[in-house]
């Protein structure tokens, strides 16, 4: 099967939670070969299917914070010229509190 197909076949094991059809899928190591490209995902693999001996699995996990601060200082946005940087500041300026 194709990474894809593994990744839907993936995602609909885990939407339906079919315990008896997980297990089947768990122990002939179905999705062995199945490439993520996300910490989360490769912890959801390990959570739902525990027996199966994965091949591609990130070693390096991330702090998702650590992740967002990275890619907003690798990305250098001007937030001062974006057009609706201060949309939650003015809206709460303008929140009256309720009589």
């Amino acid at each position: 099967m194709s990474n894809t197909e593994l990744l839907i076949t993936f995602f609909n094991a885990i939407e339906y939670d079919n315990t008896k059809y997980n297990n089947w899928l768990d122990n002939y190591g179905l999705f062995e070969n199945l490439v993520t490209d996300s910490c989360f995902l490769d912890k959801l693999k390990q959570l739902y299917f525990p027996k199966t001996k994965f091949k591609h699995i990130q070693t390096v996990h991330i702090n998702p914070l650590e992740a967002i601060q990275q890619w907003y200082d690798e990305s250098q946005i001007d937030i001062e010229n974006e057009v609706y940087y201060d949309t939650l500041t003015r809206l709460n300026n303008r929140r009256t509190p309720r009589e």
